[in-house]
């Protein structure tokens, strides 16, 4: 076919194929797509603000590269179910002070007098938080609180989550009027959030005894979120076990890690029951249990990472100092690092995810 025809195609076959990359969360694609040309563009809609199509998830950002005022901060970028890393930026004027967990960044300006804002790194659009947002994140003379667990949900509205510490949080919706936006906290239910993650549309935590629970967000009606147990634990919170909360490919799992055991159990989350079904194998997948978040993996798009593994870090001190990698097919333990401190030099695909789950944007 003649080049030239290319920016004649039917403007529905064009809006076809850019469909088919937002199903696969491949915005960056569906932007190359607006690229071609004049037409191509007009035929597809326009990702400006906080659409939740082009929301880029299963992107991670795992690495940043400083640069001067004139050439920025660039920021690389990993697809966790295809295995493309993606470098995105620069970034000027602002510093990314979070990358939540479906993809978007944090960036606090560099003038005190800007607001802070949200970008998608694979649109570009900038989105300017409401006024409120920089108490909520813990502004203070120094700048921004860093050291936060933070995520977005939502479909019509989408609600920024931040979690100040291991048994209380807070949730702000950025897409109402800045004027009516307020900070709305909640409490963890019983005992103190292990770990939190967004699962289609919703937050959900897990405590130390394995109950989860969903936060209810209506801020809305100015009430403060709820947190409902969805499910009750009943594992002894003295015995020092870990537990993690973690999406796996649209299904929701629970990971129990014993260190001084070496005992690691995965469960699968049944809201409709409220049950936990202990699970064998994740298949194809591999988990990376980290301080900061967790994440799941298509292992077969990574040549470097095991399939049917859950990798996480043991103590600090002492035989089990290090990251380890724990086989579900036959139970064994394979200690991959003996520390997990940053080491000179490159570095492996597995230490890169795992600096990720336990730093996040600062990895």
């Amino acid at each position: 076919m003649d080049p030239s025809g290319w920016t004649s195609l039917p403007s529905d076959l064009i809006r076809r194929v850019a469909d088919l990359f937002l199903a696969t969360s491949d915005v960056d694609y569906y932007m190359s797509v607006r690229a071609v040309c004049r037409n191509w563009r007009a035929a597809t809609d326009d990702p400006t603000g906080l659409d939740p199509r082009f929301t880029p998830r299963g992107w991670v950002l795992v690495a940043s590269l400083a640069g001067d005022d004139q050439t920025g901060r660039r920021c690389l970028f990993l697809h966790a179910n295809t295995g493309r890393f993606l470098w995105k930026g620069p970034l000027r004027n602002y510093t990314c002070v979070a990358s939540t967990e479906d993809g978007h960044l944090v960036l606090e300006p560099a003038s005190r007098n800007s607001r802070i804002c949200l970008l998608n790194p694979m649109t570009g659009s900038l989105v300017s938080l409401p006024v409120t947002t920089a108490q909520f994140l813990g502004d203070n003379e120094f700048g921004l609180s860093h050291d936060r667990n933070m995520f977005a949900t939502g479909s019509s509205s989408m609600v920024l989550y931040s979690f100040f510490d291991s048994s209380s949080g807070g949730c702000i919706d950025l897409t109402w009027d800045a004027v009516y936006n307020r900070e709305s906290l909640f409490k963890a239910m019983t005992g103190m959030f292990a770990s939190m993650v967004p699962f289609k549309g919703r937050a959900y935590a897990v405590n130390e005894n394995g109950s989860v629970a969903v936060v209810e967000h209506n801020c809305r009606l100015d009430e403060k979120p709820e947190v409902t147990r969805v499910i009750t634990g009943s594992w002894n919170w003295m015995d020092g076990r870990n537990t993690f909360l973690v999406d796996n490919a649209g299904e929701l799992l629970v990971v129990s890690l014993l260190v001084s055991r070496r005992e690691v159990q995965v469960f699968r989350v049944d809201l409709k029951n409220g049950l936990l079904e202990q699970i064998k194998g994740i298949g194809n997948r591999a988990i990376f249990l980290g301080k900061r978040r967790c994440l799941s993996v298509d292992a077969y798009k990574f040549q470097a990472i095991e399939s049917n593994c859950i990798y996480y870090i043991g103590n600090r001190f002492g035989f089990d100092c290090g990251i380890f990698m724990h086989c579900l097919k036959d139970g064994s333990h394979v200690k991959l690092f003996e520390s997990c401190c940053v080491p000179e030099g490159p570095k492996s695909l597995a230490r890169v995810i795992m600096e990720y789950a336990c730093y996040g944007h600062n990895a």
